[in-house]
């Protein structure tokens, strides 16, 4: 079985490489950043 993750990417470059986090890992990096804003 594989893992749940967040796939993410630049999308100014469709083709480039992709990050996959897990979900809970990507929901504290976004509220980091919205905190840090």
């Amino acid at each position: 079985m594989v893992p749940a993750t967040a796939a993410v990417r630049d999308s100014r470059i469709p083709a480039g490489p992709i990050l996959r986090v897990e979900p809970a890992a990507f929901s504290t990096f976004l509220r980091w950043t919205t905190a840090a804003g």
